[in-house]
């Protein structure tokens, strides 16, 4: 079975389809992660802190420079450094309750 899906991608198998979904995510997980912290910047900014010992500080310091939460900015690095046990950068976790 093949099938051309809207973006004019000719799919061949289930195989093909995944790769093009995981392609897909990639990009649109990249850009909204540069959309919310410019990759220059952020770059920079890792380049100026110890990454291996990230400080309460820095987090806020930098998000308040680039205006953004500092929640955002600590996702970020968990997500990028899978840190997800690293107490500091939890303590930035926001709960919602309904």
């Amino acid at each position: 079975m093949c099938f051309i899906d809207m973006d004019g991608y000719t799919i061949e198998n289930d195989i093909d389809a995944q790769i093009l979904r995981e392609t897909e995510e990639y990009k649109a997980d990249k850009f909204a992660r540069d959309s919310l912290i410019n990759e220059k910047e952020y770059k920079n900014f890792l380049k100026s802190i110890n990454t291996s010992n990230i400080e309460r500080k820095d987090i806020i310091n930098f998000s308040e420079k680039i205006g953004i939460n500092p929640c955002i900015l600590a996702g970020r690095l968990k997500f990028d450094n899978n840190k997800y046990n690293d107490i500091i950068l939890n303590s930035f976790n926001v709960k919602l309750e309904f």
